[in-house]
Order: structure tokens, then C-alpha cells, then sequence
């Protein structure tokens, strides 16, 4: 279906039919070709009748076929109008491509009887004033005066009428959308050279709406955003489509009111020229440039370009890559949720399109496509970006920064930020595929507690289920589970078990399953039966998680099942949705849906392998549409469950399957992993990157998930692990045991010794959290959010930044006991030993024996630690440690953020302490806000100093002389001790 289309917020300049210039294809760099046959089977024939040019190509990714410098007079996306929505638009004879094309109409030949060579798509009345309803006529002229002659220069349609009330002037199109009525001070000119006219107003998708009392006012405009965030929706006004409900994936609302936008947007007026319009920062900056080239928009093939204006991308997720894509190399990303491991070249558990562009000078900017069908971007050396999709709508968000850190706090903004984690949650969990009994769970459990090792939650995979059925477990070899659950509460520690989405319907009375019938939770094929797929208790039911009927019956499930077995969060898996067979039992319809038109580049070259039927069908439409939405709409389902089985307390949701929006309810990890060296460095850059999408709280299966691990990488990984996020160790069924207990005695002993370390930092890492669930920041960060101008930091995956203060450089290969270390320009210490190291902006190379890994604290920063002990409630009520690190800058400040670590809404209820802190080279001071926190804190202990250059004379607390201190020349540090301050009282430390 082919029309013009509006775009909300913004302004898209969509001219479908422009002259033809001829050119030489050769002249044509191959960093400027755009594929102009992206459907396989592609030939020199099919080509050039399409007026493209063919040049094969040995490199990999240039396109063979491709356009010519401006696009040929047919809208490209003529040829997606079936015959059936063909209208001649030249019924009288003598037609021919010339006539037909100035008459701004689609020319194809057809070989078929009866087919116009010259049409246009009868579904879409855009321009014909005949079809518009009495009912749907809006007011063109609603001056006096109107007359044929002025209505038909503002290109609306005149038709006089003998009934009272209808005007005669009125819009060609449809009455515009709500959000085009705007005040005066939230429109921005879409127009502003003269002859403004609806006709070209609409041709540009800009708002068009007179102001009979203001001339001056813009009647051509553009709805302005928040000052820093620009939208960009292009959709078709005559047809509804799909677009991904906001019930499901909240966003910001944009009202306008926005004076003084970050950004600007030229447009050009030419219609013989590619160029269609260019946004732009407020100081000139370019970050979006499209034009009409390479434009299509059908019902199931839609694609737009953008030229960009650097080489550098970060995120479109969920792929194995590097931190960093660069432009340089022709690369096509594909997003289509499956049930992968994480495999290079393929699409995985997560549909997040969004990305990150570092510019050239070190700002950036973000771009998100809120789209849930099946797509795909192109990243080509022009440098420019073609985002393809087979479904919905272009619905785009522009955050322009400038600062890497302020494009994900604007993304953020506009989705949910991420959920308030338990402090629990923080600590070191431990999972296996294969545990045989419950018995020997506890016997694993007790095991560490014997040797002295922190856990503080045990999870469990599928094994305790009976038949592998989800809200059920074994009665002989798991009947020991309610105790052992039981018995973990009694020690401080949590339970997190598995479940799965697929409901199997073969297994004889079964209450999940008779409830869901009774409540129609389950996903209907096309015909009103239900869908039946294959999973781990062989045929399944799936939910469908986008209705409210089936939320309830969620939460019911899981409230019964607690009162059996008192699990502290649950674990959901095998949502993407993941399938055994393809479709599901009886297979798919061969249709549009299940076999689109076209494809994209995803595994498998198949819509339903590993899934279920596209043609199937959710509260929400079509899983053609729908399906990337499925992990979310559960882990929402499970959070709103949650939430009603716990009230006021935290709980902890993992899910595999995600999508924008999802951190708001749910922790992530990397999937099925294995135990290779290469995994352990994969692992950071997929952390990283989920840091960008907006769940921090995402970590990687610790020692590798399918394989044997051998001692030295499950010990380097653990160490590295014990920075991560969500700290987890977990692997597969039928490999070697890989929990602590399984190593030998001084593997043991570094592995606690780094989790020990993670429990000593719990403060800093709660207030890292606290602060990316209300203010959007990150947890795990690239190097370059923090050193934007430092070249060198653009594609380090093999360091990163926890928070803003430490810097982690695992070991990454085998054997290895020293490592070269890139140092930002900062001063920085190392985290164990609080020596001082390098001023940065070098490269030093580390020792690493297997006992240590390196990691860094940068000067200028105040790090508030705790004493670790065998679980995180134990280790939260130790007294506090404060360590201050001199830098260059001679001084810091720092927010501590403290609750009971359990309250939902704590911040919220203002029941949580603030401690600000601040630092320079003779002092350190700290008080409260204005908020306390019921949870009793404990006092402060010590505080130390590194990097002082000489021993002080004394030390006053509060101007009073306190003699407990030491100072170590060697070290150049400083330690305060037998303090016993209070941490919520106004204190001043002088050295």
C-alpha cells in the first residue's frame, strides 16, 4: 500500500515520484551503492528492468545491483501493490511510462489480462477529493472568502455543498492526528519558504493546520519534542497498521512546549534532488541526513536510509560482536528473536534496535526504531545506515546528546529506567543443569558454608520439575525442595528456580494447565485453535503474555506455587518464543505471513523455525507482529505477579528474551555460552552492550554454560565475574561439576578471595544501581562514555569502567600471566593493594599471575566499602570504610545512596539515606539530605587515604584530635581508624 504518509513530531519530506537523470554506473564508489534488489535472486536482467545498475562484486557486502545516483520515476515501492489494488490511472490510450509517471502514478508492464500498465493503489485516497466522506471533511479555509480558486491553490479540494455545515474547501486527506494541534510556541515552521500549501505541506508529512486569527502563525509545522529527543514517525493516515503497544513498551509522552529544541532540521525543496531533509543539532552538527533513493514503504517490505556522520556504532542488539561496528566494513545486523546461542553472523535471544554513534569530535547521539516485527539494519561505508523492516511502522527517536552518557539517560527517558534491584541480588548465585536431587543441592549448599565460600542464591534449572512441568516440582527426587529452600531462608540465603513459558497439556490433571484453558491464556492459531508447539515436556501450549487475563493467571500460578516451595524470584527462559519444531505441531500456513515477500537475513531464512507460526495470533494481532515482544510481555506479566505475590519487597526476574523497555522488569544474561577463553572476552562486550539497551543489571553465564571448564578459566572467569553485574556460575547437563567445591584448594581460595572482594564493594555497587533506576546511568560502562576524545578508547572490549570509578582488565587467554592495560587520563591505583600506578593515557603492561587480575581505581574518587562476610545481609551490616584516592584534580564529591535494601518503593517513600561526601588532599566531610532511612545503619569505622605524599602531624575529628592513624611511606597511604562515626551525622575529617 502505497500513500503519503504523516510523520508525528517531526517532519519527513516523502516525494515518491521524481525525474529520472540518467548517470554512469561506474561512477557509482562502492561505498555509495544501495542494494536495489535486496530480495534473493537478484540477475543483470532483473536489474536493469528495474533501471538499476548490475557491476558484480568480489567483495563481500557490496551490493551487485544497486541505484543509480537519483531513483528512478517509480515509487519503488510500485512493485509490493498487488494486482488485486491496481487502478488504471491512464484508461484512455496512448499510455506510456512519460505520461504515467507525471501523473505521479506507478508503471509496471504486466504480462497478466486485465492488469493496468499505469495505476495506483485503489486502497489509498490520498488526492482524490471524491472519496472523502461528508462526515471526514475538514475545514480548509475557515477564513471568509473561500472560493475554488484560493481552496485549490492551497491543494484542498472544492466541492459545494447544499447541507449546512459542510465546508466546501476542504483537506484532501484525513483529518489530521490529534498531536498536530499544537499552541503557537510548540510548532516549528515546516514551510518557511512562501506558496506554503496543504498539498506540499502533506507532501512533506508535517502537520498542517491554519490559524484564522494569525497569519503569522506557521500553518505548515512540525510538533515540537523535549529539547533533546526528536521523533520521527512515518505512517500511512488512510490505513491502520500495527504498532507496538504502548500498554506493553511504555513511553514518554511528548506534549511539546519545547522552545528552545537541541536540534534543527533543513529541508530541500527540490524534488530532482536525492536529498529529502537533514537533522541536525542546534550548533550545526549533523546526525541524520535522508534521502528519497532508497525509500520503499509496503505493506511487508519497508526501508529508509540515513546518511551518518561517522564511522563508529555501538549496540543493535542482540548479536555477538565486539563493543564496536565500524562503518568501514559492510555488515547487515538482523533482528528476529531465537532460541541461538550466541553465534557470530546470527540473530539472538533480544530484538533491541538501538544504537549509539560516536562522532568524530567525541559527542554521539542514539537512534531507536520502535518496530517488534522482523528487520534488519545495513551498515555501509558512505558511512550510512538502511534500516529494513517487513512490518508496522518507521517509528523513530533521535537523542541527540552530546555526550555518550547523556544519549542513554535520553533513551532512557523515553522507555522505563531500569528496576531497583535486592541488594541480595547482588551477590554471588550458582546454578547447574543437572542437579540430580535436591539432596544434592544441600549437600552443595552445606558445602560451601563449610568452606567458608559466600552464596547467597542457589537457582535451579528444570531437574526439580515433575516432567518438566513449570509450578511443579519432583516428589522423590526433588521432594526435598520446600526444605531446602526452607533451610536456605534460615541462613540469610535466597532461591530462584526456572520456568519455562510452554505449558505441556499431556500429563493428566494439571491446574496450570485446566486454569489457562478455563481463563484462554494460550495462543490461538488463525482458525481459533490453539497452537501447538513442542518444549521440554513435550506438547505445550504457549501464553500469551500480552493479555490481561492471562497476567492474572501468571500471577495465580505463581502465588499457589509459593506456598509449596518459597521462591525468592523466578528465572524465565525459552521465551523468545522457543520452539522444538518449526510452527508449530501441524505446521504453518503457507501465507504472507509465515513466508513473507521477503525476509530477513536471519538464521535459518525462516520466520518459524525454532518459533511458533507468525500466522498465530495474541491479544495484541499477529505473531508475525507481536513475536519480538514475547520475553518482554512475560517479564512484565512476572513483575506485575511479582509484585503482587511480595507487596512492598523486592523480588528478582532473569530473562533470556528482551526488547527496549524490558530493564524496567527484568536482569538478562548472555545465554548459552560455553566454556571457551574466547566466551569469557565475548562476555564483556554483551554486558556492555546491554548496558546501553537499558539493563544493567546483566551478566554471563560464569565459567561457560555448554563444555568442560578447566580449573585455570573458571578461575580467571570467576574473577572477572566478581565485576560483573549479576555474578552468576552455571553450566549445561553432562559436563563436569564447575561450583567452587569442584576445584582444587587454592582454585578455592582465589575464587573467594575475588567474591569477598565484590561483597567489600556492595555500597558502591547499590549506589551504581540506585542510580540507573532513577536517573538512566550505567553500571558496566565502555571506556569511551567516560574519555569521548581519547581515540584509543573507541574499541576496547577487553577493559571496562564499573561505574565511574574502577577499571577491570581481566586476564582473556590461556596461560597468560600479565597483560597490556590501557589507562585513560586519569590517575589510578591499583584496587587490591591501593599502590599508586600510572597517570594515564599510557599503556602499561600488568602482572597477572593466576591469583590476581587487574583492577583499578581511578584518582579523584571516594569508594565506601564494607567487610565481607558469608552472605550479603551479614556483609550490609558491617561497618563502613571509606577510601578516598587523590587525583589530579585535588578533590571529589560523592553521593552514597542507602535503604533497607528490600522496599519496593523505598526512594519513592523517601524512606532512604543520601550521604554526601566530599574529598580533597587535607580533608574529607560528609552529611545527610533530608531523608533518613528506617534500616539502622551502622557506624564508620575507618577512613583511609592513598596517594598522600607525606605523613600528616595530626588528624581532628570534628576539630577534635584523634590519634588512632598510621600512615605507610611506602604506599603513600593513610589509614584513620577506631572512628565509630556516625554515617548520617555532619562529619569533618583534617589531615
Amino acid at each position: 500500500m502505497v500513500s503519503k504518509w504523516k510523520a508525528i513530531f517531526c517532519i519527513l519530506y516523502t516525494v515518491l515520484a521524481v525525474a529520472y537523470a540518467s548517470n554512469t554506473c561506474s561512477s557509482v564508489q562502492n561505498s555509495d551503492k544501495v542494494d536495489c534488489h535486496p530480495t534473493p535472486g537478484a540477475t543483470q536482467s532483473n536489474c536493469e528492468a528495474n533501471g538499476c545498475c548490475w557491476i558484480p562484486s568480489s567483495d563481500n557486502g557490496i551490493p551487485w545491483c544497486f541505484y543509480k545516483s537519483k531513483p528512478k520515476p517509480n515509487p519503488s515501492s510500485c512493485k509490493y501493490i498487488p494486482d488485486s489494488s491496481k487502478t488504471d490511472c491512464h484508461p484512455s490510450s496512448g499510455a506510456n511510462q512519460d505520461n504515467c509517471n507525471e501523473k505521479g502514478c506507478c508503471w509496471i508492464p504486466s504480462g497478466n489480462t486485465g492488469t493496468p500498465w499505469c495505476f495506483y493503489d485503489k486502497n489509498s485516497t490520498t488526492g482524490v477529493c471524491g472519496t472523502i466522506q461528508n462526515s471526514d471533511k475538514e475545514d480548509c479555509h475557515p477564513t471568509p472568502g473561500a472560493n475554488q480558486a484560493n481552496c485549490e491553490s492551497k491543494g484542498c479540494c472544492w466541492s459545494p455543498s447544499q447541507d449546512s455545515g459542510i465546508p466546501w474547501c476542504y483537506y484532501k486527506h484525513s483529518t489530521p492526528s490529534q498531536q498536530c494541534h499544537a499552541t503557537v510556541n510548540e510548532r516549528l515552521d515546516c514551510y518557511p519558504a512562501t506558496g506554503a500549501s496543504q498539498k506540499g505541506c502533506l507532501d512533506r508529512s508535517c502537520c498542517w493546520e491554519l490559524d484564522s486569527t494569525n497569519e503569522a502563525v506557521p500553518a505548515c509545522f512540525f510538533h515540537m519534542n523535549v529539547t533533546d529527543t526528536l521523533r520521527l514517525k512515518i505512517f500511512d493516515p488512510s490505513h491502520s497498521r500495527y504498532e507496538v503497544p504502548k500498554e506493553l513498551v511504555n513511553r514518554r509522552d511528548y506534549n511539546g512546549g519545547y522552545q528552545n529544541p537541541k536540534y534543527s532540521i533543513e529541508f530541500y525543496q527540490d524534488t530532482n534532488s536525492l536529498k529529502m531533509f537533514e537533522i541536525k543539532r542546534s550548533d550545526g552538527s549533523q546526525l541524520l541526513k535522508a534521502t528519497r533513493q532508497n525509500f520503499i514503504y509496503s505493506d511487508q517490505f519497508i526501508q529508509i536510509t540515513f546518511g551518518v556522520p561517522a564511522m563508529r556504532l555501538y549496540g543493535l542488539g542482540e548479536h555477538l560482536h565486539t563493543i564496536m561496528y565500524n562503518l568501514s566494513e559492510w555488515q547487515t545486523l538482523a533482528m528476529w528473536t531465537r532460541d541461538q546461542p550466541p553465534t557470530p553472523n546470527a540473530n539472538l535471544y533480544g530484538d533491541q534496535p538501538f544504537y549509539l554513534m560516536l562522532e568524530d569530535n567525541g559527542d554521539a547521539h542514539g537512534v531507536l526504531l520502535m518496530n517488534s516485527n522482523a528487520k534488519e539494519v545495513v551498515l555501509q561505508p558512505k558511512p550510512a545506515v538502511t534500516w529494513r523492516t517487513i512490518g508496522g511502522i518507521l517509528d523513530f527517536y533521535v537523542f541527540t546528546g552530546p555526550t555518550p552518557k547523556d544519549v542513554i539517560q535520553q533513551y532512557l527517558s523515553l522507555i522505563d529506567k531500569p528496576f531497583m534491584v535486592p541488594l541480595w541480588g547482588l551477590g554471588f548465585h550458582l546454578c547447574r543443569y543437572g542437579y540430580k536431587s535436591s539432596q544434592v543441592v544441600l549437600d552443595l549448599v552445606e558445602g560451601l558454608r563449610n568452606d567458608n565460600f559466600p552464596e547467597e542464591t542457589q537457582w535451579t534449572d528444570i531437574d526439580y520439575m515433575r516432567g518438566k512441568l513449570d509450578f511443579t516440582y519432583d516428589n522423590v527426587t526433588f521432594g526435598g525442595l520446600p526444605s531446602l529452600v526452607e533451610n536456605l531462608h534460615q541462613h540469610d540465603q535466597h532461591y530462584i528456580m526456572i520456568l519455562d513459558p510452554g505449558i505441556g497439556y499431556n500429563e493428566g490433571p494439571y491446574p496450570a494447565l485446566d486454569d489457562g484453558l478455563k481463563e484462554d491464556v494460550y495462543i490461538h492459531n488463525a482458525d481459533g485453535s490453539l497452537l501447538q508447539g513442542s518444549v521440554w515436556p513435550g506438547p505445550v501450549y504457549f501464553p500469551d503474555f500480552t493479555a490481561n487475563q492471562t497476567i492474572t493467571w501468571w500471577g495465580n500460578q505463581l502465588i499457589d506455587f509459593h506456598d509449596k516451595v518459597a521462591f525468592n524470584g523466578i528465572w524465565i527462559d525459552m521465551n523468545e518464543p522457543s520452539d522444538f519444531v518449526d510452527g508449530s505441531l501441524t505446521g504453518c500456513p503457507d501465507n504472507d505471513l509465515n513466508n513473507p515477500p521477503y525476509t530477513p537475513h536471519i538464521l535459518g531464512d525462516s520466520l518459524a523455525q525454532k518459533t511458533i507460526c507468525p500466522s498465530s495470533v495474541t491479544s495484541q494481532g499477529e505473531v508475525y507482529n507481536t513475536h519480538d515482544l514475547y520475553g518482554h510481555s512475560e517479564a512484565r506479566a512476572s513483575f506485575l505477579s511479582l509484585r503482587r505475590l511480595f507487596g512492598s519487597k523486592r523480588s528478582m526476574i532473569l530473562t533470556r528474551s528482551n526488547f527496549p523497555g524490558t530493564g524496567a522488569f527484568a536482569a538478562h544474561w548472555t545465554g548459552d555460552n560455553t566454556s571457551s577463553w574466547a566466551d569469557l572476552l565475548h562476555s564483556i562486550s554483551g554486558i556492555l552492550n546491554y548496558a546501553l539497551f537499558g539493563i544493567p543489571f546483566a551478566g554471563s553465564d560464569i565459567c561457560g554454560f555448554m563444555g568442560a571448564t578447566t580449573e585455570e578459566l573458571c578461575v580467571r572467569w570467576m574473577q572477572l565475574g566478581s565485576f560483573y553485574p549479576f555474578m552468576r556460575n552455571h553450566n549445561t547437563i553432562n559436563e563436569p561439576d564447575q561450583d567452587p567445591l569442584a576445584f582444587s584448594a587454592s582454585a578455592r581460595a582465589i575464587m573467594n578471595t575475588y567474591v569477598r572482594i565484590r561483597y567489600s564493594l556492595l555500597p558502591y555497587l547499590y549506589t551504581l544501581f540506585h542510580n540507573a533506576h532513577v536517573y538512566g546511568t550505567t553500571v558496566a560502562t565502555p571506556l569511551f562514555f567516560n574519555y569521548p576524545t581519547d581515540s584509543k578508547t573507541y574499541a576496547i572490549n577487553d577493559q571496562y569502567l564499573l561505574g565511574d570509578y574502577i577499571l577491570v582488565a581481566p586476564i582473556i587467554n590461556k596461560g597468560d600471566v600479565a597483560r597490556d592495560v590501557y589507562f585513560p587520563d586519569s590517575m589510578w591505583y591499583d584496587l587490591v593493594t591501593g599502590e599508586f600506578v600510572t597517570n594515564g593515557q599510557t599503556t602499561k603492561n600488568i602482572p597477572a599471575p593466576l591469583a590476581s587480575i587487574p583492577v583499578f581505581v581511578r584518582g579523584d574518587s571516594i569508594l565506601v566499602t564494607k567487610t565481607s562476610e558469608m552472605t550479603i545481609k551479614a556483609t550490609y551490616a558491617t561497618q563502613f570504610i571509606i577510601k578516598y584516592y587523590i587525583g589530579s584534580k585535588g578533590q571529589e564529591n560523592y553521593d552514597l545512596y542507602l535503604d533497607d535494601g528490600e522496599t519496593y518503593d523505598a526512594y519513592e517513600n523517601k524512606d532512604y539515606s543520601l550521604i554526601s561526601m566530599n574529598a580533597t588532599s587535607n580533608h574529607i566531610s560528609w552529611n545527610v539530605g533530608p531523608t533518613r532511612t528506617s534500616y539502622p545503619l551502622p557506624t564508620v569505622s575507618t577512613v583511609s587515604v592513598f596517594g598522600l605524599k607525606k605523613s600528616p602531624s595530626s588528624i581532628t575529628v570534628n576539630g577534635i584530635t584523634h590519634s588512632q592513624f598510621s600512615y605507610n611511606s611506602n604506599k603513600a597511604t593513610l589509614n584513620i581508624t577506631g572512628l565509630d562515626l556516625s554515617i548520617e551525622s555532619e562529619t569533618s575529617i583534617q589531615w
